[in-house]
């Protein structure tokens, strides 16, 4: 199969497989949302806001660096997975520490706790990224896509079930951290090997890090340009401002999220393998592009033409403030 054939192939699968898992997502979502106050999610959109950051750094890159690398060999793996241990571990004792001072700064005491318990998920996350970057890599969307949307849908359920027992915000909490547990049990049980990490010094490998500082950099400079708005918003009108324009602003960019995460999926192993064609890379960049605006500004111009009378039927009362929000947005 030539690569445009496992493009297109690879396009259907991720499609298929998250659009499946995304419509039961949302439908349990919708019914969390009802149940739930907007000051549960700014709770929890405070609380994100400092998981982010350490969210888009905790691999440092090093999954884009397997994909995009000619070869790739074993003893390289043991490094990288040595290096992804240490950084994510980092990463949990410096939020469980921290988390106290970080609440203090918006005013809000229960945020620490949601931050000590989100960041349980980093060390789970460091044995994630090699089973993904690898069947990225080989292009298998049609596993990757499927172990996404079980892990999905179940976060979904749990966190449903914990907001039907009362839990409250904690039930977005329970929700996040199982899905990211789930999806580990499912990458690390699609291995056909197992090996055991390497701690390795910088300077054996300098390629693979200095491709992995861009692609920090550039995540670095997204989270600031993203996570503004939530910052001002939080820290200037609170929670429960905070929560109506996050669930606004979560909705707005659903279309856009959820196209080019299936496009970017494909994409960068696709064009990783083209990377010394530079006219090729151009040509099928502004493809995915035109696809990506085609079905974007359609479906966002729609939303914004009836944001009042959706967010009255499918989320309430409660949520009417967040018309306004998701009209401009849109």
């Amino acid at each position: 199969m030539d690569l445009k054939q496992q493009v297109i192939t690879s396009l259907g699968w991720s499609a298929a497989a998250r659009f499946g898992g995304q419509i039961i997502t949302w439908v349990i979502t919708l019914v969390m949302i009802r149940i739930l106050s907007p000051a549960d999610y700014g709770l929890v959109a405070i609380a994100g806001i400092f998981i982010m950051l350490p969210m888009m750094l905790n691999e440092i890159g090093l999954g884009a660096a397997i994909i995009q690398i000619q070869e790739v060999t074993e003893d390289a793996l043991r490094r990288i997975l040595g290096m992804l241990i240490f950084i994510n571990i980092c990463f949990f004792v410096l939020l469980y520490f921290a988390a106290p001072v970080f609440a203090d700064l918006f005013g809000e005491e229960k945020v620490g706790s949601l931050i000590r318990v989100l960041a349980v998920q980093f060390p789970i996350l460091s044995i994630t990224v090699i089973p993904q970057s690898m069947l990225m890599r080989d292009m298998n969307f049609k596993k990757l896509s499927i172990v996404e949307a079980i892990a999905s849908v179940l976060g979904s359920i749990t966190g449903l079930l914990f907001a039907l027992n009362g839990f409250g915000v904690w039930s977005l909490v329970i929700s996040v951290v199982s899905t990211v547990f789930c999806r580990a049990a499912l990458l690390n049980a699609n291995l056909t090997y197992v090996f055991f990490p390497h701690f390795p010094h910088f300077s054996s490998m300098r390629s693979i890090y200095s491709f992995g500082g861009y692609m920090t950099i550039n995540r670095l400079l997204w989270f600031i340009f993203t996570q503004a708005d939530i910052f001002i918003i939080g820290k200037l009108l609170g929670k429960q401002i905070l929560g109506i324009y996050s669930v606004a602003s979560e909705i707005a960019a659903l279309p856009m999220d959820k196209i080019s995460s299936v496009l970017n999926q494909v994409a960068f192993p696709a064009f990783s393998r083209i990377q010394n064609d530079l006219a090729l890379v151009r040509s099928h960049f502004l493809k995915a592009i035109r696809l990506l605006s085609l079905m974007s500004f359609a479906m966002l111009w729609g939303i914004s033409s009836i944001a009042p009378e959706a967010v009255a039927v499918l989320f309430g009362e409660k949520w009417l403030d967040a018309s306004l929000s998701l009209q401009v947005l849109s």
